[in-house]
């Protein structure tokens, strides 16, 4: 029997050597490699969170920036309720622009300045936010604000409007 126990009584044993001598490597290459994925993995997440969060926040400005409009006529009070609808998604309200355009036109060249001529009843608008962002992680000098986000919301005025914006007919100003 001592030959076939001898051959395999040394491949054991030279087993029993190669393991011993790996001890604690599979532990390092685990979290090496961990980390080199988890960190790209992160940043991904991170960036498109990010992204989706400006996304949604100019998407709810354009929302409460056009509703507001359409309630008061006032330009400056439709910039206020954008600028707090961007602040309550934590995406700042810097670099704004706000606009109009017809229902289904691009918002990219051909919006027009909010004017209450937008407001006659029955009438449908599209309410435009376009706003830059920053990537998070990317240093500005690479990256000078050519990522913008726009919302974009279609109001419809109240088919039974009065033609004066609630602000106005509030004072007694009926015209």
């Amino acid at each position: 029997m001592d030959g076939v126990a001898g051959p395999l009584r040394y491949l054991v044993r030279a087993a029993m050597r190669r393991v011993r001598g790996d001890a604690g490597t599979a532990l390092v290459e685990f979290i090496f490699v961990g980390l080199i994925l988890l960190v790209p993995l992160v940043y991904l997440v991170i960036a498109l969170a990010s992204i989706e969060r400006n996304t949604y926040g100019a998407t709810e400005a354009a929302r409460e920036a056009g509703r507001t409009f359409a309630r008061t006529g006032d330009a400056s009070a439709a910039a206020y309720a954008a600028r707090i609808a961007l602040e309550d998604q934590h995406a700042g309200s810097s670099d704004l622009a706000l606009g109009a355009t017809e229902v289904g036109g691009s918002c990219e060249g051909s919006m027009t300045a909010l004017d209450p001529s937008l407001l006659a009843p029955g009438k449908s608008f599209q309410m435009c936010v376009v706003r830059s962002m920053t990537v998070p992680g990317i240093p500005r000098f690479l990256d000078p604000g050519r990522n913008t986000v726009t919302g974009e919301f279609v109001v419809h005025v109240d088919d039974y409007a009065t033609g004066a914006p609630a602000h106005e007919a509030s004072t007694g100003h009926n015209g």
